[in-house]
């Protein structure tokens, strides 16, 4: 009988983290990052320097 509770209890572990871990996939993240160009001078290579107002970034377009 002592058996049968841990393999009952094993079951139990797995199908706990098999639940969590479906749960975590399932998460989405925005990652978008509103931002003001702050320098233009570099367009023509698809490169901007943009400001989120506390950091600088260099951002590149995939339209060029």
């Amino acid at each position: 009988m002592a058996d049968n509770k841990r393999d009952l209890s094993e079951e139990l572990f797995v199908a706990i983290e098999t639940i969590a871990n479906k749960s975590l996939e399932g998460l989405k993240y925005d990652r978008t990052i509103l931002c003001t160009i702050t320098d233009a001078s570099n367009a023509d290579a698809s490169e901007y320097t943009v400001s989120d107002g506390s950091v600088d970034f260099l951002a590149y377009s995939n339209n060029g």
